[in-house]
């Protein structure tokens, strides 16, 4: 599915359980939403490593979930995979074991982490005990391989996201309404704009969570006509 192009900021948004979008922006304009359940976080925020924000300092993080996790959100996948790469050669994940590294990548360590841990060493064909800095350049991608397919998902089709461009029209209109003073996002402000702007076979109107007095900008009356849906159907 096509990423967003040249966004510079993007924000989580969280509808309910199992509901989440991530909203792209160029500046000020809403480029692209995506959406999906709470497994899709490797496809809605482009991070298919589950980094959490400031987990590694870099220019390609452009936002960030506002869950309990704060996990990060990139610009393309390809960044998210870059920087998931970067922090695995860091000093300080180089100096652990195979099971160290997980029990602090896994932070959660659930039921399934130790056949998280055992899936890892066997994908590089090492023990537990193994440092990453004793592996070589193939293990080392096997171990990255295997951390990724985890995060993932399995990348499994019901759990990729639902993907929305926004037309080029809106590039010649402000949605600065649609940010705070603060930098964050003004959320019923930015739900109101979805309701009014995504047609219903990306985001169904159910989805949505009940707001009072939120604005909605529909679009251009030619504009929903293009993409086949009318705010007022909503």
């Amino acid at each position: 599915m096509a990423e967003p192009v040249n966004a510079t900021q993007a924000f989580g948004l969280r509808f309910g359980s199992n509901r989440n979008a991530v909203l792209y922006f160029a500046g000020n304009v809403p480029i692209q939403v995506r959406y999906g359940n709470d497994h899709s976080l490797w496809d809605r925020a482009l991070n298919p490593g589950s980094i959490t924000k400031g987990q590694f300092r870099t220019d390609d993080e452009i936002g960030f979930l506002s869950n309990g996790l704060h996990f990060a959100i990139f610009p393309s996948r390809q960044q998210g995979l870059d920087t998931q790469r970067a922090l695995l050669k860091t000093q300080s994940y180089q100096n652990r074991t195979i099971r160290e590294t997980m029990d602090k990548y896994d932070a959660g360590r659930g039921p399934a982490h130790d056949g998280y841990v055992k899936s890892v060493a066997d994908a590089a064909g090492m023990p537990e005990t193994a440092k990453l800095s004793e592996l070589n350049d193939q293990q080392f991608e096997a171990v990255f391989a295997a951390i990724v397919q985890k995060e993932s998902g399995g990348v499994s089709e019901q759990d990729r996201a639902t993907v929305y461009d926004f037309p080029a029209s809106l590039a010649a209109q402000s949605y600065a309404d649609l940010i705070n003073a603060n930098g964050s996002l003004a959320t019923n402000a930015a739900i109101g704009f979805l309701k009014a702007n995504v047609p219903v076979s990306v985001i169904p109107a159910t989805d949505y969570p009940v707001l009072t007095g939120a604005p909605a900008r529909p679009l251009p009356h030619h504009v929903r006509n293009r993409v086949g849906r009318a705010p007022t159907s909503r």
